[in-house]
């Protein structure tokens, strides 16, 4: 099924329009992200390897992991987007979110994050091999840079 032009705008420079108000950018994936765990926030910037690497963890299976599992609950089978028959905003930013921390370059979170979510890994693929995509991937990032494991 084809989008329109409406949806998924014209404008690829350093960034991907979505819409007349909405853009996504590659300042998206270093927004700092703090998450509740046993009310006390987790900061991924923490100084303390060992420590980091521990707090992400508990990230990845309390908090992170409970958001995950309500978004894949609520993405329907076989649905290749999270809202409507077309990518949109939250698509391009679930597959950013989840590329980054896939990715392997944060220690303590896993690259097999997304093995117990098949909705935002066919989600964060759909986007991924999206051509649109692709080309603005091809304009923004090195040759083999690694955008996520979405299995």
């Amino acid at each position: 099924q084809s989008c329109s032009n409406t949806l998924i705008g014209e404008k690829l420079e350093n960034s991907f329009d979505i819409t007349e108000n909405s853009t996504i950018t590659k300042k998206t994936t270093k927004a700092k992200i703090q998450m509740k765990a046993n009310d006390k926030k987790i900061k991924l910037g923490e100084k303390d390897d060992d420590k980091r690497r521990r707090m992400r963890q508990e990230m990845c299976s309390g908090a992170l992991g409970r958001k995950l599992q309500i978004l894949d609950k609520n993405i329907a089978a076989g649905s290749e987007w999270i809202v409507g028959q077309c990518m949109g905003l939250a698509d391009i930013a679930i597959w950013r979110l989840m590329g980054w921390l896939s990715s392997g370059m944060l220690d303590g979170i896993p690259t097999n994050l997304l093995v117990g979510y098949p909705n935002i890994s066919r989600v964060c693929l759909a986007v991924d091999r999206h051509p649109r995509i692709q080309e603005w991937v091809n304009q923004t990032y090195p040759q083999n840079y690694n955008r996520g494991n979405y299995l």
